[in-house]
């Protein structure tokens, strides 16, 4: 079993690079190196789930925006996930923006690749009719049915929460971890 995870470790990355170097025009062309952000279970599901983990890579394009590559391994197979940047790694989270969905396959492995501003994203918005801004400083993924973790928490007991386009996602799975050499601290 080991040797299979191993083995699709390996073809994901190969995939993931060589799907890099071919799909990005030039104007894609990449101006300096990825920044790689490691990311970790919710404390709610770490037990339901002790194998999930992801890296999202942060790679600055000559055309000004980011492209976020999203690997994550150890989820449930053949289910959708929504990925997200957010004020705070944990609750209650503050600002956040969605940027995409991902399903994993039968492996429980999945990805994401979107082109948007990343290391300097923020949200603006109204507070006692002040102005106030919020760093999108991490990178969060849950799961996109509210439903989708009643494998682990059982059946209607999770939260329904807004972090998918229907507004009934389920719990937070993956957090960005918080560390010194996080690319998109300020």
């Amino acid at each position: 079993m080991r040797s299979i995870r191993i083995f699709f470790g390996v073809c994901m990355a190969l995939l993931i690079a060589v799907g890099t170097v071919a799909a990005a025009p030039a104007e894609h062309a990449t101006t300096q190196s990825s920044n790689a952000i490691r990311m970790a279970p919710f404390e709610a599901v770490a037990g339901c789930f002790p194998e999930a983990e992801a890296v999202a890579w942060v790679t600055p394009t000559r055309s000004g925006v980011d492209r976020l590559v999203v690997q994550a391994r150890g989820l449930p197979p053949h289910t959708t996930f929504t990925l997200f940047l957010t004020e705070t790694p944990d609750l209650p989270f503050g600002a956040a923006q969605y940027l995409s969905s991902f399903t994993t396959n039968y492996a429980g492995w999945g990805w994401s690749s979107v082109y948007t501003e990343v290391q300097d994203a923020f949200s603006s918005t109204l507070v006692n009719e002040e102005r106030v801004r919020a760093e999108l400083d991490h990178v969060v993924i849950w799961f996109a049915d509210s439903a989708a973790d009643d494998g682990c928490l059982g059946a209607g007991a999770g939260p329904v929460t807004p972090f998918d386009d229907d507004g009934e996602a389920g719990i937070g799975v993956l957090q960005s971890v918080v560390t010194e050499n996080n690319p998109l601290a300020r």
